[in-house]
């Protein structure tokens, strides 16, 4: 079954303390400029016209200059409140990295010293992930640190995430302060204290939190809303419901307290009274005409207590067309409570994504003086978000596939694909295992509530819910009360294992079946269903297995068995797991305590195990422990004798393929000699070789240790790239070189043969590719006359390197991942040429066996007058017009958002004739801005000892006559950029230059 609804897409903060997956609203624009790792480059081309009046072109050379990455993230803010002896107070804060990369962030909390700004502690202090965003810490949210301690987050590029300070104020007096310092300390860089002036410590990277005592009323207000799509699938009929809680934590009354809840009139459909609805208002306003109680200050009434009510002035003002809900409290007594409730409908043009804030203001006499200017008197509330939805729709369904009859491994045993996960057979009191398939067939991020009716199971089975690999349990992410897959992409697939806890003593012959649902989290109506079916439940007796490398959490109860043993030099992994750069992989894993007495383990892992020492994971790899509700830990619980304990290994593969390549072998038992590692079984070999993953437990009562080894198979990433098409001229009998560069920019290691024709061979042309044979640099040796030479190319580490050709494969170069290679293609006109003759020239590089190419074309026309285009280019950071380094076609250095590059164009006349009415086109790059007044252009080959120049004169930007001595003109259009040379004279060159900053 798929049905299909439109429901709200949230922002779910899933925070798995160290390596996090955080989300940013839609629409906010965090990060400080493009993301690093881009490449900008940048290409000119030129127009001219030769001795017979023949119209021209030349193309240069493609520069490249790579964006580095920028580090910058924000913490807001400090905060202060007032909080009544002994409560419990929140202090809500964001950490957002605002920098262009992925970032890791230590959090630590600690009290601040009695004398600098508080003279109390509080009695305890901890700090959350707010994964409901309501600004208070809450059952189920995640512990990122307590005081004295810190926590791990990471976030990508344009990602936040909130956190929450939860503190108890010990028991006090009136006028005494506590304080908490939360640090947040990035990898890199700093992170930016938005408080005013870095608030009162005046540092980066802190904020401080500040509780005073008052034995006054303490007025608190959170809000909460909900977003109604009404069963359509569009917005038209689309509302949203708010719920205000108003409470006074105080020992005394508070008077005369004003609600204002302003609406946002671009996001919601309120154009009259009658469009804002209130639902349910639940408290006493009171109202107290012109009564004492009403405060001391009071002697008349002066404004009556009156449920909140739909206005159209709802900040008070006396003026209109500010919609919304107004109330008035006279009287809000110690510990009382009131809330209302109210709906309002959604503008229907407002496209999906956009975000719905809100939040309310409320002021109160909290002190009895007869105003509402005091400290503590004028709050605002937590502001509240919803999302315009998306539509959705959900699958969920059976394995199929093959079958393990009488293997409690959570596969079909029916091997069809029916709808019906199907075991055949399972102990008395036994955990049943069946794997599922969830699929979100909607178009946008959701997540599935999951439950299951028991049917004609025994009475007292309980259904639970897992990830595919049965260690880690699912949990309530969106805080509703039900288990759920969590947030899914759309199109995504989640494999999941619902495990029947079958009471002990039941047994006999089934079928026993039980309905498992998949529900949308929107509006509760989008849902599928699929039968959990076990066959036969055997009479009581004992399970000797031991699945913790695959995911079961039953442990074999055999303490002379010890499953996944690995033994030194060993290269066939326990488990298998396949990962894209970039991606993480979660191991699940279960220690079986098989000694006599309790004990706990420390966990580690690492890359190499020579028998004593265990290794570090490859380079850019990174690991943590969770346990099964997501929390990072180093060491287990006391796990009882012949007790188990379930949890798992998150390992994160480095995004950069040169880290995480495709075929990876590494001595990893340390006998000096390469070890390969594969798949546990041939079947699961596939020739390419894995990175080691080795698990260690160790006793820290009594020394127990003991060690497996899982492997991740970093899938295949094949990107070759040649670079670049290239125009030009030739004289009759010359020749010229057009330069090329190969890269490999996938995780796999390349065999290439490089080949180039002439479209015009028949008439004479040659040509001959060429490399570098020297290690001078300079690229001179035909590749067609190689047997077995040294051939010179650039490693991943940026190092000039060689190797043999041929070496490897026959007549080939292998290039690793990040490895690339110069090459210059000669070629050559026949004499006997006639002017304007057009030749295409194709270079081919194959790699794959064979199977695959990427090629270049290079355009030749025979002219009289030939113009040459060189581009090179060069950082500026500081932007003072000097280059940081020396010019060159791929820059030195990488360029940070915010700094500026220097593009330079060589134009030079090769040919016999003057070239006439030369125009060069360029434009400003990709992820670039130009720096306004930055043309320069002058004669000579600017840099160099042949033609060297003698100045860069700066142009204006405009379209105008500049009446230069050179007759030299520029001028910039919107991102293009045209120079106008006039007549180059035989063997003259031009120098031209621009500048532009990183985005």
């Amino acid at each position: 079954m798929k049905t299909y609804n439109p429901v709200r897409q949230r922002c779910l903060k899933a925070a798995i303390a160290v390596f996090l997956a955080m989300c940013v609203l839609p629409g906010v624009l965090l990060a400080v400029g493009t993301n690093a790792g881009e490449r900008i480059q940048n290409q000119a081309t030129a127009t001219y016209v030769d001795a017979n009046l023949n119209p021209q072109s030349a193309q240069s050379n493609i520069a490249t200059v790579e964006v580095g990455q920028v580090y910058s993230a924000t913490l807001a803010e400090d905060r202060s409140l007032f909080a009544a002896s002994g409560q419990s107070v929140n202090f809500a804060h964001v950490l957002a990295n605002t920098g262009n990369g992925e970032d890791t962030y230590t959090i630590s909390l600690s009290q601040i010293l009695n004398g600098a700004g508080d003279n109390l502690d509080f009695d305890n202090l901890a700090v959350y992930i707010d994964q409901n965003g309501d600004g208070v810490a809450t059952a189920g949210e995640t512990l990122v640190a307590n005081a004295g301690g810190s926590g791990a987050i990471t976030l990508q590029a344009d990602t936040q995430v909130d956190l929450v300070v939860l503190a108890k104020l010990p028991a006090s007096s009136p006028g005494q302060t506590a304080g908490a310092l939360l640090t947040a300390t990035p990898t890199n860089g700093i992170v930016d204290d938005l408080t005013a002036a870095n608030g009162t410590d005046g540092l980066e990277g802190t904020n401080q939190d500040l509780a005073t005592v008052t034995d006054n009323a303490v007025l608190n207000v959170n809000k909460s809303s909900t977003y109604n799509n009404n069963s359509t699938a569009t917005v038209n009929d689309d509302t949203v419901t708010f719920i205000v809680t108003i409470t006074n934590t105080g020992p005394v009354a508070a008077y005369n307290v004003e609600i204002q809840d302003t609406l946002d009139l671009t996001k919601f459909d309120v154009t009259a009274i009658g469009d804002i609805i209130i639902n349910a208002t639940e408290g006493d306003y009171v109202d107290v005409v012109g009564n004492a109680s009403e405060g001391a200050a009071v002697i008349v009434d002066t404004i009556n207590g009156f449920n909140p009510v739909a206005v159209n002035d709802a900040n008070n003002d006396t003026t209109t067309g500010d919609f919304g809900v107004r109330g008035h409290d006279d009287k809000l007594a110690a510990n009382e409570t009131v809330s209302f409730t109210y709906t309002v409908p959604v503008i229907a043009t407002l496209p999906a994504g956009t975000i719905l804030p809100n939040s309310v203001h409320i002021l109160g006499d909290v002190n009895d003086n007869g105003d509402k200017v005091d400290p503590g008197e004028d709050i605002t509330s937590n502001t509240t978000t919803q999302i315009v939805p998306q539509e959705y729709g959900v699958d969920a369904a059976d394995t199929g596939g093959v079958a393990s009859p009488g293997v409690n491994d959570g596969s079909d045993d029916d091997s069809t694909a029916n709808d019906i996960q199907y075991v055949n057979t399972a102990a008395s009191g036994e955990q049943v295992l069946f794997a599922n398939i969830i699929t979100n067939e909607g178009n946008g991020t959701d997540t599935f509530e999951l439950s299951v009716v028991i049917g004609n199971f025994p009475v007292g089975t309980v259904f639970s819910f897992w990830h595919a690999g049965g260690t880690t349990a699912l949990l309530d992410t969106n805080d509703n009360g039900t288990v759920d897959t969590g947030p899914m992409a759309a199109g995504a697939v989640k494999n999941i294992m619902v495990k029947a806890q079958l009471p002990a003593g039941a047994y006999g012959a089934g079928f026993f079946d039980a309905t498992m649902t998949a529900l949308s989290a929107g509006d509760g109506v989008t849902s599928d269903t699929k039968t959990e079916r076990l066959f036969e439940i055997t009479a009581p007796g004992v399970d000797l297995s031991n699945e913790a490398a695959i995911g079961a959490s039953t442990p074999d109860g055999d303490p002379g068995d010890n499953e996944n043993e690995y033994g030194v030099g060993d290269t066939a992994p326990a488990t298998l797991y396949n990962a894209a750069p970039g991606a993480a992989v979660n191991i699940p894993l279960t220690i079986q305590n098989d000694s006599g007495v309790p004990d706990s383990f420390q966990l580690t892992a690492g890359g190499t195990w020579n028998g004593a020492v265990l290794g570090s994971l490859s380079t850019g790899w990174s690991y943590g422990f969770k346990n099964t509700s997501g929390t990072t830990i180093t060491t287990t619980p006391a796990i009882p004798a012949g007790g188990s304990y379930s949890f798992y290994l998150r390992v994160v593969v480095p995004s950069n393929p040169i880290y995480a390549l495709a075929n990876f072998s590494s001595d990893i038992d340390g006998d000096g000699s390469i070890e390969e590692v594969d798949g546990p079984t041939l079947a699961t070999q596939d020739g390419d070789y894995d990175y080691p993953i080795f698990i260690r437990v160790t006793s820290t009562n009594t020394g127990a240790s003991d060690i497996k080894m899982d492997a991740v198979d970093v899938t295949d990433s094949e990107k070759v790239t040649l670079l670049a098409n290239q125009t030009g001229q030739i004289q009759p009998g010359g020749s010229i070189g057009y330069p090329h560069t190969l890269r490999n920019d996938g995780n796999t290691a390349e065999a290439f043969t490089l080949s180039a024709v002439n479209s015009l061979s028949a008439a004479g042309w040659g040509h001959n590719v060429l490399v570098d044979t020297t290690g001078d640099g300079n690229v001179d040796t035909p590749i067609s006359t190689l047997t077995n030479e040294t051939v010179w190319y650039t490693n991943a580490a940026g190092v000039y390197a060689s190797q043999v050709f041929g070496q490897t494969v026959a007549n080939s170069l292998v290039f690793q991942p990040g490895e690339k290679l110069d090459v210059t293609v000669l070629e050559f006109a026949p004499s006997s040429a006639p002017d304007g003759t057009l030749d295409i020239l194709t270079i081919t590089a194959r790699y794959n066996l064979g199977a695959s190419q990427v090629i270049n074309i290079d355009q030749t026309t025979v002219i009289q007058g030939q113009i040459r285009l060189t581009k090179t280019v060069a950082v500026d950071a500081d932007c003072n017009d000097v280059a940081d380094a020396a010019f060159a076609v791929e820059a030195t250095s990488k360029a940070n958002p915010g700094e500026c590059v220097s593009w330079r164009l060589i134009v030079t006349n090769e040919g016999t004739a003057p070239a006439d009415n030369v125009i060069i086109y360029d434009t400003v790059p990709a992820f670039s801005d130009y720096v306004p007044g930055s043309l320069l252009s002058g004669a000579g080959d600017f840099g160099t000892t042949a033609d060297p120049g003698v100045l860069l004169i700066p142009h204006t930007d405009a379209d105008d006559a500049e009446g230069r001595l050179d007759g030299y003109t520029a001028k910039v259009v919107g991102d293009d950029i045209t120079f106008e040379l006039g007549t180059i004279a035989t063997g003259a060159s031009v120098t031209l230059q621009f500048q532009t900053t990183v985005q």
